[in-house]
């Protein structure tokens, strides 16, 4: 008998223990080690996962934030800024200033014309159309001037034409111009 095989013969029960505590070292680990393993593994894909949605949740919550505080000031300068739409009984005054505004540019106006009010449920509109003769750059001037004046009128249409060929021949002008005036009493009841 070999050295070997009386190693083998005298040591048998602690080479099967041995081998025993390899198989079971191995199916631990197939068994418990390398599934817990990927169990962490997955788990630390979900914290990142986790932590990634957090981050873009408090970005989101900054943004919306931000949103809020941008519509707050809007809502801020709207309320300040608002139109007091005056009465329709002032039109008079109204087409004074504007042939005032006028004359004041070296405007010639030839007529203003009141169209038919329409009443709605917040304002009144009051078409007027005026007609007359100037330069172009008088005109733009004009146009300028009633806007800024006049904040809470719109121009509809506007066509102004010259002859061309006279030098100083003025340009003819007609002008549309819708004026946003205050509501009545009745519409503002019902």
């Amino acid at each position: 008998m070999s050295k070997l095989e009386a190693f083998v013969t005298a040591h048998k029960i602690e080479l099967v223990a041995a081998a025993a505590c390899m198989l079971i070292t191995a199916g631990a680990y197939f068994l418990i080690i390398s599934p817990a393993t990927l169990q962490s593994s997955k788990v630390n894909a979900q914290r990142k996962k986790l932590e990634n949605c957090r981050t873009e949740a408090k970005q989101l919550a900054q943004k919306r934030k931000e949103l809020t505080d941008e519509a707050n000031r809007v809502t801020d300068e709207i309320a300040k800024s608002q139109l007091q739409l005056q009465p329709y009984s002032v039109i008079n005054h109204r087409v004074a200033l504007m042939n005032s505004i006028a004359s004041q540019l070296d405007v010639k106006v030839d007529q203003v014309e009141l169209g038919a009010v329409v009443d709605l449920e917040r304002y009144r509109i009051a078409p007027i159309r005026m007609t007359g003769r100037c330069g172009f750059k008088q005109f733009c001037l004009m146009l300028q001037k009633l806007r800024s004046t006049f904040p809470d009128t719109a121009i509809t249409h506007m066509n102004i034409a010259g002859t061309g060929y006279l030098k100083d021949a003025p340009a003819i002008f007609n002008l549309h111009i819708v004026w946003y005036a205050a509501p009545t009493q009745t519409a503002l009841i019902e």
